[in-house]
């Protein structure tokens, strides 16, 4: 019998859901707009209705990534093996980043042009590998030092090393994702709430943009969160980042846009 509430892969499918919504507001509508002149960057501009549609999508995409980091969270607490969970972010991170350069970096143009690799800005999955990293040696650090407060400098070292990583090799959400995933995991160790995953992760990343503060609506749906895995959709769940991104890139070369 099922357990009441939502599990680890109802949990994904928001998360991808969610994900899909921004990145056709990040990549179809904003191009479209753009190139239509129904947006501009201007903030001084009056807000339009296509502003508006193009905010919506991009609101209801700042619930997926604080999930991540709370499913990234949950499997490195439940994993049989850290080594091949971090393998496998890896691989798919760099079978991600041609897709990735190809629907948000590199114009339709260029990918005509066989442009399909461009370095200055690499996928959220580069990201979620460094934060799981992180944590890692964060866990190791505390079970091996006794003293806290020793406990705690170690694990701020630990958090900025993965950040100026992430800053480096200029990931999705960068140094401030790294150290979301770090204040989450703090979080999960020592308050064990996962309510305070969400929360964490969304005050942290709203130093990047105010509108990550949206990412709290996901309080209501994390309470309902039931511990059980659900239905094995480990492959769908990574399989979907790519093949998205590779949708989403082709209809912008399609369309010109």
């Amino acid at each position: 019998m099922e357990k009441k509430g939502l599990s680890g892969s109802n949990l994904k499918f928001i998360a991808m859901i969610s994900m899909l919504i921004d990145h056709i507001g990040a990549t179809i509508l904003y191009r479209y707009f753009m190139s239509a002149g129904l947006m501009t960057n201007d903030i001084n501009a009056d807000i339009t209705s296509t502003d508006m549609i193009y905010m919506m999508f991009r609101v209801i995409g700042r619930l997926a990534f604080p999930i991540y980091i709370f499913l990234l969270i949950e499997g490195f607490m439940h994993t049989g093996s850290v080594i091949k969970y971090m393998l496998r972010l890896l691989v798919f991170a760099f079978i991600s980043e041609p897709f990735f350069d190809m629907a948000f970096c590199i114009q339709p143009s260029r990918v005509k042009q066989g442009v399909l690799i461009e370095f200055g800005y690499q996928n959220i999955f580069f990201t979620l590998f460094l934060g799981l990293v992180i944590i890692s040696l964060m866990d190791i650090w505390i079970r091996k030092v006794k003293n806290r407060y020793i406990g705690f400098i170690g694990c701020i070292l630990v958090c900025g090393l993965g950040m100026v990583a992430a800053y480096a090799l200029h990931t999705d959400y960068g140094a401030v994702g790294v150290l979301a995933i770090a204040v989450a995991y703090i979080a999960k160790a020592w308050i064990n709430s996962d309510v305070a995953v969400i929360v964490c992760s969304a005050i942290v990343l709203s130093f990047t943009d105010i509108s990550e503060v949206f990412a709290l609506l996901n309080i209501p749906v994390i309470r309902r969160y039931n511990h059980s895995c659900g239905k094995n959709i480990k492959l769908l769940f990574y399989a979907f980042y790519p093949v998205h991104l590779f949708v989403l890139g082709v209809i912008c070369i399609m369309f010109g846009i």
